[in-house]
């Protein structure tokens, strides 16, 4: 390649493929901001007699913070189904996410808070009936934070925290106080 009478070598080429290595190894580093700086301001012999400059290098990339939710609720209008999973038909959120009732709960009143609450979230929302579940049986209530959570037959509804995909149900029978249910709110031990 011949630039301003300079013809640059294959190592010029290998120079410049290191210097964009180098910006996304940088990228990749701690989270806070980051600056790499190359440089070569220094004549070199190229192999094939020629001199060049180099020209400095200097990238600044900044750290990005990525929060990912173990569960997510809903807030707003939602739907439940019932699905299949390892304990038979049971009752999910619409991406198919077992949700669960804790039996020290009152009718339309949670008893889940602090570490009860971080481990088992609430679904949020008020929800519609999908596929196999009786629509008589859902309606929500107001937390007394305010928000509005989902109920089956007047039971609060939640989902486990260490149920990674649809269809899982580790949550069944933790403590003997959290169990799935059926479409109709029929707790399934």
């Amino acid at each position: 390649m011949v630039h301003s009478g300079v013809r640059w070598s294959t190592s010029v080429r290998y120079l410049g493929a290191a210097a964009v290595f180098m910006v996304v190894l940088v990228s990749c580093g701690d989270d806070s901001t980051t600056k790499a700086s190359t440089s070569n301001s220094g004549a070199a012999a190229a192999s094939n007699g020629y001199a060049y400059s180099a020209p400095a290098v200097t990238t600044t990339v900044a750290a990005v913070t990525t929060t990912v939710a173990v569960v997510t609720t809903t807030a707003g209008p939602l739907n439940v189904k019932v699905a299949t999973t390892s304990l038979g038909s049971v009752l999910v959120d619409g991406a198919g996410r077992t949700l669960y009732v804790f039996t020290k709960d009152e009718k339309n009143k949670s008893n889940c808070a602090g570490a009860c609450a971080a481990t088992w979230p609430a679904l949020y929302g008020t929800p519609t009936a999908g596929a196999g579940v009786t629509g008589a049986k859902l309606g929500s209530f107001a937390t007394a934070d305010g928000k509005t959570q989902a109920t089956i037959d007047g039971q609060p509804l939640y989902y486990y925290g260490a149920d990674t995909a649809a269809g899982d149900a580790k949550g069944q029978n933790v403590g003997t106080v959290l169990f799935v249910v059926d479409g109709a709110g029929v707790i399934k031990k």
